[in-house]
């Protein structure tokens, strides 16, 4: 009775090996790593990249893909079409300015030419000379220059016949804080605390009045 040939120990691994070599005269297919500069691999991802191995991109935020987003590693060992290009199509986020608030839709996209008003906040108030509180996403997707936009808003000069302000100086802006002595003879009628500059440039409570005789 003949026995079955038997493969000896590790001829199995061996052939195994040599079916993965290729023929003699065969050239081996090998396509780069593919690279994408701002560009993002969705699929295909492997060490090695062989014939008809296919690769599909996309482009990080604020880039936009020039060319094919999927790609074939050919028999040439070049990927087909050619790799392709994320261009930069977006400013960043517009640039904080202290004490605004900017004024655009709810889009985190701003293409060149995209202009973004700041308004101020609540107590302030344009600096006087700045006609246009705003800033333009440019042609290379830089933000134009920037400077403060607004001012606290002033308060008239606290004037009180008869009597003072406490430590005065020459203006008042929004929330200062005075407070109304009278002259000797003379005495307050009305509010005796502090009065406060508000955000629309009125003082609150309303200035008192210095008269005279004594008031409680």
């Amino acid at each position: 009775m003949v026995s079955a040939p038997r493969c000896l120990p590790g001829a199995r691994g061996l052939l195994a090996l040599l079916l993965l070599l290729p023929l003699p005269g065969a050239r081996v297919v090998r396509c780069e790593q593919p690279k994408v500069d701002y560009g993002k691999q969705m699929t295909g991802y492997s060490p090695v990249y062989t014939y008809r191995a296919s690769v599909l991109f996309e482009c990080k935020h604020r880039y936009t893909l020039k060319g094919s987003n999927i790609l074939h590693c050919n028999e040439n060992s070049t990927w087909d079409p050619q790799l392709p290009v994320c261009e930069r199509s977006s400013c960043d986020d517009p640039p904080y300015v202290r004490n605004t608030f900017q004024d655009h839709s709810n889009s985190n996209l701003f293409p060149a030419g995209t202009v973004v008003k700041y308004n101020c906040v609540g107590g302030y108030e344009l600096i006087p000379g700045i006609s246009s509180a705003s800033v333009t996403c440019q042609k290379d997707f830089t933000w134009s220059e920037h400077q403060e936009f607004c001012q606290k808003i002033s308060c008239p000069y606290p004037t009180i016949n008869n009597g003072r302000v406490i430590h005065r100086k020459e203006t008042y802006v929004y929330e200062d804080k005075i407070r109304i002595e009278c002259n000797p003879g003379y005495a307050l009628k009305g509010n005796y605390g502090l009065i406060k500059c508000e955000r629309n440039g009125a003082w609150h409570p309303a200035l008192p009045i210095c008269e005279p005789g004594m008031y409680k």
